[in-house]
């Protein structure tokens, strides 16, 4: 009986000590994810409008220019659709219902894009606060302007 109980205070220790380390790394795996996403929403908007002209930026569908999962609102209830225009558009990329990144371009010349932290307080938001690379990307809650293609791009 004695024996038992070292077994069950043994697995619980360990499990006191694996349980919060997986959680570390499941959060640790949505900021990369997050941050990746940040990447690839610059550079499809980006590679989208050069190759496409300004005309057609104008009238893309989200999913023209991205397959990034994106929302039209801060409080990630509805989900982009083919029907989306990109240009003009809030856009949200969220976790866990949470808006970690805003995503506003303009219609108007020059073109731009402009990409900031999102409003949320979650746990992961918090952490992208410190992350180098989101906050590289964003420019924080400041928002980074980016400006597509530069003068007026015409196919």
């Amino acid at each position: 009986m004695i024996e038992l109980i070292f077994v069950i205070v043994i697995i619980g220790i360990l499990a006191a000590v694996a349980i919060p380390k997986l959680s570390a790394t499941r959060d640790d795996a949505k900021i990369s994810s997050i941050v990746a996403n940040t990447r690839t929403i610059a550079e499809d908007a980006k590679n989208y409008y050069t190759s496409q002209g300004e005309t057609n930026w104008l009238a893309a569908k989200v999913t023209d220019v991205t397959d990034v999962p994106l929302f039209t609102d801060a409080a990630c209830t509805t989900q982009a659709t083919s029907s989306t225009v990109f240009a003009g558009t809030p856009l949200f990329i969220c976790d866990d219902s949470a808006d970690v990144l805003d995503i506003t371009s303009t219609t108007a010349s020059p073109v731009t894009i402009t990409l900031k932290q999102g409003s949320s307080s979650s746990t992961i938001a918090t952490a992208l606060t410190s992350d180098k690379v989101f906050q590289a990307l964003t420019d924080g809650t400041t928002g980074k302007v980016t400006t597509l293609g530069g003068q007026k791009v015409v196919r």
